[in-house]
């Protein structure tokens, strides 16, 4: 039979990984949720933008994040998250109309996760 002490350490350590486990999940649900809700109070924007470059972020093992940098007409460039559809269908030197919203935080973004990707209407050929 195991001894007390070895049940207590044991213990110990679990609840204390148990509590680090909790508590990284309701500060990535608090900050997911302010940041997804202030997104959605602000309104939508435009701009005339081109594609610039397109990468893919691993977040975990399984979890990938579809990033596209978009060239503004004042040379600004900003990355947005799109889903793998629209992903797939943009391409480097697409142009068009970008339909996004944007959290400002102090007067600046402060992250991709502070703005949103609505649509992108590409250009007609010329």
């Amino acid at each position: 039979m195991p001894s007390k002490k070895r049940i207590s350490g044991t213990l110990i350590i679990w609840l204390v990984l148990s509590a680090e486990v909790i508590l990284f999940f309701a500060f990535a649900f608090i900050l997911t949720g302010i940041s997804g809700s202030a997104l959605n109070k602000m309104p939508e924007q435009t701009a005339q933008v081109e594609v610039v470059k397109k990468s893919i972020h691993r977040d975990s093992v399984t979890a990938k994040r579809y990033r596209v940098c978009f060239k503004f007409k004042d040379g600004m460039e900003k990355i947005f998250v799109v889903d793998f559809e629209m992903y797939e269908t943009l391409r480097e030197n697409d142009t068009g109309t970008l339909f996004y919203k944007e959290v400002y935080r102090g007067g600046r973004i402060s992250s991709v996760d502070d703005r949103a990707f609505v649509r992108f209407e590409k250009a007609p050929p010329e």
